[in-house]
């Protein structure tokens, strides 16, 4: 039972599960791609560097 009385069952439907769940999945997908363009972005400047120049 919750502080209102009511079971987990007998609560009203929100849309706040939906909506967290989106942003996770967006956040997720982001930060991948972020990962793998500072990876490209990055792999040619650790060549520069390790060559001296």
């Amino acid at each position: 039972m919750t502080m209102d009385g009511r079971t987990q069952r007998e609560r009203p439907f929100t849309a706040f599960p939906l909506v967290k769940g989106l942003f996770l999945l967006v956040w997720q997908v982001q930060g991948s791609n972020l990962r793998r363009l500072s990876r490209r972005f990055y792999s040619g400047l650790t060549f520069l560097t390790a060559s001296g120049l």
